[in-house]
C-alpha cells in the first residue's frame, strides 16, 4: 500500500498541469513501515529527458536521480517509489510502463 498526503498528491497534480502535454515524471520519497505501507513525505520534481516523445515516454537521468537521492537520506528519506503522467492517456499501466518499470 501507498499512502500519499494531500499536500504531496496536490504538488504531483501541479507537475502534471504545469508540464501538459509532455509527461512529467518524479520521485516519491518517505519510508517503508514495518508492515509495508510506503508513507511518501516528500515529492522531488525531475525533468524528463526524453526529447524524441515527451509527450508518452520520460526518462529521469541517472545524476538526477543519484542527486535526489542523497538529499532524501539528508532527512532519513528513502526512494519508495516513482511517478509519471499520462497525458490525454488513461491513468493505468502502458505496455512501456510495464516493460520498462523498475528499481
Amino acid at each position: 500500500m501507498l499512502k500519499v498526503p494531500q499536500s504531496a498528491y496536490a504538488s504531483l497534480r501541479r507537475h502534471g498541469e504545469e508540464t501538459y502535454p509532455h509527461e512529467c515524471c518524479g520521485v516519491l520519497l518517505g519510508q517503508i513501515d514495518e508492515d509495508g505501507v510506503r508513507r511518501v513525505t516528500s515529492v522531488a520534481r525531475a525533468g524528463n529527458t526524453r526529447t524524441d516523445s515527451a509527450h508518452n515516454r520520460y526518462n529521469i537521468d541517472p545524476k538526477e536521480l543519484i542527486r535526489i537521492q542523497g538529499e532524501g537520506r539528508e532527512r532519513a528519506e528513502d526512494i519508495i517509489g516513482f511517478y509519471h503522467s499520462h497525458p490525454d492517456h488513461p491513468a493505468q499501466w502502458s505496455q512501456t510502463d510495464l516493460a520498462e518499470a523498475h528499481w
